[in-house]
């Protein structure tokens, strides 16, 4: 993997459960796990197209550095913008980079 490719700054997050004293109901609050470098590439109508027999919502990949633990319950957090992981490859199960088709969340 290049360097020069990793170019966005993202946060993965996720969210722990709590139960609220008061009201007894499950919490979920956003915690930040890590910052990393990636690369973020925008799905194309025509990759989108083909990608919908699989995940109808894919709009972005996401490509970083090999992270111990990521999984489907994480999220990335780019400037303002959330986007969920829908799911995790470990490229060439080499444990040296992932890639996460992600859903942006509006």
């Amino acid at each position: 993997m290049r360097a020069g490719r990793l170019r966005h700054r993202v946060v993965v997050c996720e969210d722990l459960e709590s139960l609220d004293d008061a009201t007894n109901e499950v919490v979920y609050t956003p915690t930040p796990v890590a910052t990393r470098w990636a690369e973020i590439e925008p799905v194309a109508g025509d990759e989108r197209a083909a990608a919908a027999r699989v995940h109808a919502d894919t709009t972005h990949k996401v490509r970083l550095r090999y992270f111990a633990g990521l999984t489907t319950r994480h999220w990335f957090l780019y400037g303002t913008r959330r986007l969920e992981i829908l799911s995790v490859v470990d490229v060439g199960e080499r444990k040296s980079e992932h890639v996460c088709e992600c859903r942006e969340v509006v």
